[in-house]
């Protein structure tokens, strides 16, 4: 946690001091990586140390901390910006950063397997790391991405070599990760448990709702500040109901499980929840009710706060303790892999609706001109004549509602998938969850169902 917590820590310096955007952009992927390291490690110890059923209020309390710092980070971020520019957001963070690294080291005492009393927890592991299959799967989602990116930002054809040779490299890189996983003996990606069909269904499920809730963070403050004309303070004011909607959701369905230590009908309702304002986006417009803009992500923010926690249960209550580990990399993994793609497809639709409506609207012989500097800068939007403003902002709010729609379907195809999940019993206490004969049943016929 602490090698996870140190490289958030230099890429947060580096985005601050980042002096081009190629310097930004590997800032942030070390930003990505050590804190997607860091919550990886972090669940892996409270699963180990804490019963499941208490697991649940534990996670809920976690999706508290988590929602709050996702919630109050708009709001800051957009004040700092305002006030001191853009960098200063991230500075701002490092002495709280460290203040997180003398706490980490001070008080977390965690011995992995294999680590000698003493010893250095890299010495243990570093052998047992499946640095092929790590290397294949960010190699493929990486150049899915660029191809997106190559295809929609940069108006390629499909025929250019940059966009199908990235493609080809990403299913290649991806046929190679499958057999990799297959062959290694503690791989990244446990296709052993994918075999099971309540695993494979919760996975999936919360790769398509990461994927259809990651954009709404960026392109909802894009709806307020470009097509609404708020600050950015002003955006992220608007976060602080879906703060408050997500700390509740987090808390209430930990609780509702810890007590029924039930979790089926819950998760469904939950993911139907995170669908719901993606769809409401779509009808907001600039001159939509100022009260819905501030309470239309609450939904979204209760429902994906208690989904995930809840999820997570739900996958750690079909497998033996010796598989916890592996059980937790699928749900971030495949957690993680969503948010990435689901950034990269929302980006593809609203480049390339925009692109076709300011192509319709906008017209002149400097219509080409417009369509490219709006495509690069929405802001670039305000200080357009009046007539080719308001196309422009039609056209964009267009290409958003477009974005809000894909993922609202992404997310009813996420809840369609959860009904395939089982109800496993939950154990109470650690003793009982080590020695559950019912739980390792219920795991055999589970597993064999699924070959």
């Amino acid at each position: 946690m602490g090698l996870g917590l140190s490289v958030f820590i230099l890429g947060s310096a580096l985005c601050g001091l980042a002096h081009s955007m190629n310097v930004l952009i590997l800032a942030r992927l070390l930003q990505g990586a050590g804190g997607g390291g860091s919550g990886l490690l972090g669940s892996i110890i409270i699963s180990d140390v804490v019963p499941l059923r208490s697991r649940a209020l534990l996670n809920g309390v976690s999706s508290v901390c988590w929602a709050t710092g996702a919630g109050l980070g708009g709001v800051y971020g957009g004040l700092v910006a305002d006030a001191l520019g853009w960098r200063w957001a991230f500075l701002l963070q490092l002495p709280v950063l460290a203040c997180v690294m003398a706490g980490l080291l001070w008080l977390v005492e965690y011995e992995v397997e294999g680590q000698e009393k003493g010893g250095k927890v890299w010495d243990a592991v570093k052998h047992r790391l499946d640095w092929w299959g790590s290397g294949l799967l960010v190699t493929s989602i990486g150049a899915l991405v660029f191809a997106l990116a190559f295809k929609t930002n940069e108006s390629l054809p499909w025929s250019h070599p940059l966009v199908y040779l990235t493609l080809l490299l990403s299913l290649l890189s991806l046929i190679l990760f499958v057999l990799v996983e297959s062959r290694t003996s503690e791989p990244v990606l446990s296709l052993r448990l994918l075999r099971s069909v309540h695993i494979a269904a919760i996975a999936w499920s919360s790769f398509l709702a990461s994927a259809a809730t990651i954009a709404l963070g960026l392109f909802f403050p894009m709806l307020l500040q470009i097509v609404r004309g708020n600050s950015a303070s002003g955006a992220g004011m608007h976060l602080i109901p879906t703060t408050i909607s997500g700390a509740l959701g987090g808390v209430l369905s930990g609780f509702y499980i810890r007590t029924t230590g039930k979790y089926y009908h819950l998760i469904v309702l939950l993911c139907t929840l995170q669908a719901l304002p993606c769809f409401l986006l779509a009808l907001v417009g600039r001159h939509t009710w100022e009260l819905l803009t501030w309470v239309v992500l609450m939904p979204q923010g209760f429902g994906g706060s208690g989904y995930n926690g809840s999820t997570f249960i739900a996958m750690l209550s079909s497998v033996r303790r010796a598989d916890i580990a592996l059980v937790t990399s699928i749900a971030f993994l495949f957690r993680s892999c969503g948010q990435v793609v689901g950034m990269a497809l929302s980006s593809a639709i609203q480049q390339s609706v925009l692109e076709r409506e300011l192509e319709q609207r906008i017209s002149g012989v400097d219509a080409g001109f417009i369509v490219a500097q709006v495509r690069r800068n929405a802001s670039s939007i305000l200080d357009l004549p009046m007539m080719q403003r308001a196309s422009s902002l039609s056209s964009y709010a267009t290409s958003l509602h477009a974005v809000f729609l894909a993922n609202g379907l992404l997310a009813l195809i996420a809840t369609g998938l959860v009904l395939f999940m089982k109800e496993f019993p939950l154990a109470e206490t650690l003793g009982e969850e080590m020695e559950d004969s019912k739980l390792e049943e219920a795991y055999e016929g589970e597993e064999m169902s699924a070959l």
